[in-house]
């Protein structure tokens, strides 16, 4: 099995979780009923928010299982993997969350997470900040699985500007990394396309992002949206622009052996000081 078919779905989350968890709904089961074997989504699908006693209140366990729930429900159903791009969740009386992925067999178990590593601690403009840091607690360790298809790798967003993360993954077999974000508007138009078509080229993988997109609620923030998949020779082979919805695209994971056959830079990097 190297041929496998991959929905990415883009979303715009708001503050309100109950028609953020009706639009997870929706578009979770039409990327179901597409044949696929993997299903993907954004980054933090439960709330975007600019009010952290909201993001509190939003990723306690209860609210948190329950878009679980619908993700476990529909790989059991459909018998897809199931990769929810991240949840805001938060330990009883932490102040602090974590921005978690969780990959979902075909059978509807969790059967690995990942803690986004890098924290969007930036000032875009005078107007524009960022500073993840002060409500979500940074993971520590890189995160693969071996689906039935093939390798996967996790990470999330800001992760993307860390080659090194990415590279990690690859020398580990890693044929799909997955990117889940919600890029701003800002810097996704200047650099997204550019830095998942180097991450694809250098890692000889296929670079699975699905993104948020649009304004979100009153926040005042603004995803660029533009989810692809980029094949290991760094060609677009789905993107979706700026609505929400479902794209699928069947990738071939022998193009992986491929690329790195043809420019083996993984083996080849040299350390030093």
């Amino acid at each position: 099995m190297t041929k496998i078919k991959i929905a990415l779905i883009q979303l715009n989350t708001g503050e309100n979780v109950e028609k953020n968890l009706e639009d997870f709904r929706h578009f979770s089961y039409e990327a179901s009923r597409r044949d696929v074997d993997l299903i993907v989504t954004p980054e933090v699908v439960n709330c975007i928010t600019s009010d952290h006693k909201q993001r509190i209140k939003s990723s306690s366990t209860e609210q948190v299982e329950r878009f679980l729930s619908v993700a476990k429900k529909i790989s059991r159903e459909s018998q897809t993997y199931f990769l929810i791009g991240s949840l805001a969740r938060r330990e009883i009386n932490s102040e602090k969350c974590e921005n978690r992925s969780y990959l979902i067999n075909r059978i509807g178990n969790i059967v690995a997470h990942y803690d986004k590593i890098h924290m969007f601690d930036v000032k875009l403009s005078e107007s524009e900040r960022y500073k993840e840091s002060d409500f979500y607690r940074p993971g520590g360790e890189k995160k693969m699985y071996p689906c039935d298809f093939g390798k996967l790798g996790m990470t999330i967003c800001y992760d993307l500007r860390f080659p090194k993360l990415f590279s990690d993954l690859a020398l580990s077999g890693a044929e799909i990394i997955t990117v889940p974000s919600a890029f701003t508007q800002n810097t996704g138009t200047r650099h997204w396309e550019v830095l998942l078509r180097a991450r694809a080229i250098e890692t000889g993988a296929f670079i699975v992002a699905p993104a948020q997109t649009g304004e979100h609620g009153s926040t005042g923030r603004k995803s660029y949206g533009h989810s692809m998949i980029v094949s290991p020779d760094g060609e677009i082979l789905l993107q979706l622009k700026q609505l929400t919805g479902v794209g699928v695209t069947e990738i071939d994971l022998k193009e992986c052996g491929e690329a790195r056959r043809n420019i083996p830079n993984l083996i080849n990097q040299i350390h030093y000081k």
